[in-house]
């Protein structure tokens, strides 16, 4: 029985440790190691580029820019649907997944467009606060990996609204 207790205490952090490996700490999406896992079977890949995002780091600091990356995770996350989820494999580059097909990781993609856009931030250092309103951002959707990061060159303007003054 006490050896029964211990293997099921080692199961259990073993999976916490699993699921704290999956997680990205600031945003709470699925992390890189989890994406590097999971896009051996995605058959619909979203690739998605945050843009202007140095300039959130400039006007806000890196806590204004923390702050854009987890409203934006939190947009990744209302836009995901069955076998569809949100990945930030690094950076200000995330991620949709399919399980199913390009054409659901299109859709995720489609729907993370007017979440991002309902986006509403204040960010400011040094006594000056801008208004965010929006958070643009470049999509590529492919079958894998390899054609999303083609298709996301190629379509630098999908997807994309001004969020800050250049």
């Amino acid at each position: 029985a006490q050896r029964d207790a211990e293997i099921q205490r080692l199961r259990a952090e073993n999976a916490e440790l699993q699921r704290q490996l999956d997680t990205d700490p600031l945003t709470g999406v699925l992390s890189r190691a989890a994406y590097e896992r999971d896009i051996q079977n995605a058959r619909g890949v979203a690739t998605i580029d945050l843009k202007q995002f140095k300039g959130y780091n400039t006007v806000g600091g890196q806590t204004g820019g923390d702050l854009v990356l987890k409203a934006f995770a939190k947009a990744m996350k209302d836009a995901e649907s069955d076998g569809v989820r949100a990945y930030r494999p690094g950076g200000d580059e995330f991620a949709f997944l399919s399980a199913d097909n390009e054409q659901s990781a299109r859709d995720a993609a489609d729907r993370l467009q007017q979440f991002a856009a309902d986006i509403r931030l204040s960010l400011g250092k040094d006594g000056v606060t801008y208004s965010i309103e929006g958070v643009p951002f470049t999509a590529g959707i492919g079958h894998d990996a390899e054609s999303a990061d083609t298709n996301l060159s190629a379509n630098k303007g999908d997807y994309d609204r001004n969020a800050l003054p250049e």
